[in-house]
């Protein structure tokens, strides 16, 4: 497992740590500072790690309010599911009774002797050759609708990595 990133303290509970906020990770205005999301990813993250003894596979946050500093996050972490190669945790993050945010994730490995990319990535344009083509379109095509203007531009980007000319807006 990764060195740790935030320090997230150890309980005498297996499944409870906590993590002090200071302004180091936090973002904000002065005053009004908050936790950034990424903190609290990273310390569920690790959190799950350390109590079942696996890697962490995938992740997934849900933000739900603020932890301000210098105030302390509880994280709990509820593990359902525990099989011979993955398990199914989960963690609520906590300041006293808010609910900061909440983290689900598959952890665990599986020996293998294959280690194989079977899809092969397409060859396209670097990303600031396509952003330049892509804003011109999107102008030019007189998209106002910010999700119209989205699948124009996605569709154009696509269209012009496989080298053909751009698609019209309609």
């Amino acid at each position: 497992m990764a060195t740790p990133f935030v320090n997230l303290i150890a309980t005498h509970n297996p499944h409870r740590w906590y993590l002090p906020l200071d302004e180091s990770l936090c973002v904000g205005p002065p005053g009004r500072s908050f936790m950034f999301g990424g903190v609290g990813m990273a310390a569920a993250i690790q959190a799950m790690e350390r109590t079942c003894g696996r890697p962490v596979v995938w992740a997934t946050a849900q933000y739900l309010s603020f932890g301000r500093p210098p105030s302390v996050v509880d994280l709990d972490v509820t593990v359902p599911a525990s099989g011979r190669n993955t398990t199914q945790a989960r963690v609520i993050g906590h300041v006293g009774d808010t609910e900061i945010f909440t983290v689900n994730a598959a952890l665990g490995s599986r020996p293998s002797d294959i280690s194989h990319q079977w899809v092969e990535a397409p060859d396209v344009p670097r990303p600031t050759i396509v952003r330049r083509r892509i804003t011109g379109a999107a102008t030019t095509a007189g998209c106002t609708a910010a999700s119209s203007c989205a699948m124009f531009t996605a569709a154009t980007a696509a269209s012009w990595a496989r080298g053909r000319s751009a698609p019209t807006a309609g």
